[in-house]
């Protein structure tokens, strides 16, 4: 993967990037990729642009289903990692948040996918209280100074939690509990 400023290109050869199975070894990782090959790789080349002398780790569950995804988020923290991005996340209910402990870990930043559904129920683990939910926006042209104006994505992800308090910092009227997402970006 080309960088900018110069620095060499992120691979493993390189020590920048490694990929590694639930359990933290570089072997066997899973046959399928469920799919997912664009995320991970959205992921990956947004962390490097963000952050080019970051070292980047992608652990790979054995499948989708929440139990080996919260074991990847574990295996993660489990090797070093202080931020940890996830592009997954399934409705909001009380077999889902079972999992939350896997979320939340001193000193480590979770940021997760607010999802793909408009304004529905909150997905997990983007609801969590310690996650920072990142939803779409999408730009179009305008006349302004700015030449551009940005508005919610509308297959960008959104809900109100049926489970999870509300935080103290946030203040909107709309959701009596929490409210997802906290931020949004470019994802249109």
């Amino acid at each position: 993967m080309a960088r900018p400023l110069g620095l060499p290109p992120c691979t493993s050869d390189t020590g920048c990037f490694r990929k590694v199975n639930q359990r933290g070894d570089a072997a066997p990782l899973p046959g399928s990729s469920f799919g997912w090959n664009l995320e991970s790789t959205l992921d990956v080349s947004v962390v490097s642009a963000a952050c080019p002398s970051c070292r980047i780790l992608v652990v790979e569950g054995d499948s989708p289903l929440l139990p080996d995804l919260a074991a990847t988020e574990d295996t993660a923290v489990r090797l070093g990692a202080k931020i940890v991005t996830n592009s997954y996340g399934g409705r909001e209910n009380g077999y889902s948040l079972s999992f939350a402990s896997s979320y939340q870990h001193s000193g480590v930043t979770t940021v997760v996918s607010s999802g793909d559904d408009g304004f529905t129920a909150a997905g997990c683990p983007a609801v969590l209280p310690d996650a920072v939910a990142v939803g779409g926006t999408t730009l179009s042209r305008d006349p302004s100074d700015r030449a551009f104006a940005e508005s919610a994505w509308l297959s960008g992800g959104s809900g109100c939690s049926a489970y999870v308090a509300k935080p103290a910092w946030q203040r909107d009227p709309h959701c009596r509990n929490r409210t997802v997402a906290d931020v949004s970006a470019v994802a249109e």
